[in-house]
């Protein structure tokens, strides 16, 4: 996977275009086993192994545009998938991590994803696993909402749209959570918990005008 994300700008179109099919399968493929674990009542596999395939769409996608659809299987437009999609789901899958090490579970946030290498990292400190997380999180929430802006329309003021609602409802839960006695400025970064309020106030903000 480390492989495959990091193919450099000089392949060819052709080979940009299966790399980024494979990795939106493996992103469906997480996305799709924890929604069936989520029906049975019980998750089978680790947050680093879920993460792997977004972390790794994520490299591909640095520095290109990620907006638009892509198309899975061949000319077949109904195979098409929104990569804003996979964005929400990586949001929503580190949105879970937050909740869970927020509650005072670690051992996975601390671990990492070794992709079939014997050579176990050590665990990382719990604070600097902290921020990193939340590093990630910001990041992949600023990609988010850039897509939302870019490609969907905004209700009325007496319309309701759902993955509006999801997203500004899951923004403010991080916030409650990282304001909350389990995190530190320092493992919030720059600002602490003051920056997370302006940040969540500032995307609240950006949505509400957005809404006519």
């Amino acid at each position: 996977m480390p492989y495959v994300s990091s193919m450099s700008s000089t392949s060819t179109r052709e080979e940009r275009l299966w790399t980024e099919r494979l990795l939106a399968r493996s992103c469906l493929v997480s996305i799709n086993h924890s929604a069936h674990s989520v029906r049975r009542g019980r998750e089978t596999s680790s947050f680093p192994s879920r993460l792997g395939p977004f972390r790794a769409w994520a490299t591909f996608w640095e520095g290109r545009p990620s907006h638009g659809s892509i198309v899975l299987d061949g000319g077949n437009s109904e195979a098409a998938i929104s990569r804003r999609r996979i964005w929400q789901a990586y949001y929503h899958t580190l949105s879970e991590v937050l909740g869970r090490v927020s509650g005072g579970f670690h051992d996975e946030l601390t671990a990492d994803v070794t992709y079939g290498n014997s050579m176990t990292p050590p665990p990382l400190p719990v604070a600097v696993a902290k921020l990193r997380l939340f590093q990630e999180l910001r990041k992949v929430e600023a990609t988010y909402e850039e897509l939302l802006l870019k490609e969907i329309k905004f209700p009325m003021a007496n319309e309701t749209n759902l993955e509006v609602e999801q997203w500004t409802d899951q923004v403010s839960t991080n916030w409650r959570l990282v304001s909350g006695p389990t995190w530190t400025d320092d493992e919030i970064g720059e600002g602490g918990q003051e920056a997370a309020g302006r940040n969540t106030l500032d995307v609240c903000s950006t949505i509400s005008d957005q809404t006519r």
